[in-house]
């Protein structure tokens, strides 16, 4: 969805920025979060606030 004042060419242009400079990481296996939702554990305070 568009920002106000920001037409959707620009937004384009500014995600096309991002993207370009970016550096894709492709990592296995399940992520501490996603075993931690299996298991039903409640999660350590720093992560509720993320």
């Amino acid at each position: 969805m568009p920002q106000p004042g920001k037409t959707a060419e620009e937004m384009r242009a500014a995600i096309d920025r991002v993207i370009h400079h970016s550096t894709s990481v492709k990592t296995e296996g399940e992520s501490y979060r996603l075993q931690n939702a299996r298991r039903g554990a409640k999660p350590r305070k720093e992560e509720a606030s993320s």
